[in-house]
């Protein structure tokens, strides 16, 4: 019995198209990029035959990120911070019962703890103080370049989106939907996107930060083996991401938009958006 395809084939190509740009910009090369396609498509015939109710947990966790795990520890375990400003306190690289070096093997005794500190500081994201510690450079960070850590960021961000999505349109009816929503306007004045930048990284590291709080809260406790750690709860969290289209350039777009004037902070409509009801949650 064949299957009904629910995606534009337009959109299937624009897909793909972006998933292997992307690949390619990261720098793999076109042979290990046909060869995760290849094995990509075996997988999604198997997928074919387990049925349409097949599910995919799309974890792909492996030992996580290793470096944003860190970072967050820094900034929240009472072990690391000032009991007055809860700021993270200033560790020493390699020596030391609290240093970063056994920070990390706590995290992942299989990692090299020195290759994690090394990026961490060839990439800004710790800074030496003058007595020779070292501290997060901010609360949160972006890096600038397409580094490893971004490609595979990038990479598990895509499985997480599609992940959450089968999953709401498979669930059982007692099963609770995952929040999966986006607010947009097809027009925003192009002079507004810095603006708009600006405020929507606020507004979403203040959500962050009470969704970290909250999940901080409801912990699995840890079990101990040997040097390992494990625990007996399953990752949960939330990815927020802002987007921008490109600016209009040239044509009739540009001249219609030299005819309309920024409206003034006192004559100015907040409209809210919705999104459209594709995924309920």
């Amino acid at each position: 019995m064949s299957v009904v395809s629910r995606l534009p084939k337009e959109l299937q190509t624009r897909l793909l198209q972006s998933v292997l740009e992307f690949l390619a910009m990261a720098g793999a090369p076109e042979t290990s990029i046909r060869d995760s396609f290849e094995k990509g498509l075996l997988r999604s015939r198997s997928f074919r035959r387990a049925g349409p109710n097949a599910k995919s947990d799309g974890l792909y966790q492996k030992s996580g990120d290793i470096s944003a795990q860190l970072l967050r520890i820094w900034h929240r375990d009472s072990r690391y911070v000032g009991a007055r400003d809860l700021s993270p306190r200033p560790l020493p690289l390699s020596k030391g019962r609290n240093c970063l070096r056994r920070l990390v093997e706590k995290l992942d005794p299989d990692i090299d703890p020195m290759e994690i500190l090394r990026n961490l500081k060839h990439l800004g994201l710790i800074r030496r103080t003058k007595d020779g510690r070292y501290l997060p450079t901010a609360s949160a960070t972006v890096i600038p370049r397409l580094h490893p850590w971004v490609t595979e960021h990038a990479a598990k961000s895509v499985i997480r989106l599609v992940s959450t999505v089968s999953r709401n349109a498979s669930r059982e009816a007692d099963d609770p939907p995952l929040l999966e929503r986006y607010s947009y306007v097809p027009d925003l004045h192009p002079e507004e996107r810095r603006a708009f930048a600006e405020f929507s990284r606020a507004q979403g590291q203040a959500y962050l930060d009470t969704i970290d709080d909250w999940l901080e809260q409801r912990r699995a406790p840890r079990l101990r083996s040997g040097r390992r750690q494990s625990s007996r709860g399953v990752p949960a969290g939330v990815h927020v991401i802002t987007y921008l289209g490109e600016s209009p350039a040239g044509g009739e777009v540009h001249k219609q938009l030299k005819k309309f004037k920024k409206p003034s902070d006192e004559k100015r409509v907040v409209r809210r958006a919705t999104s459209p009801p594709a995924t309920p949650a």
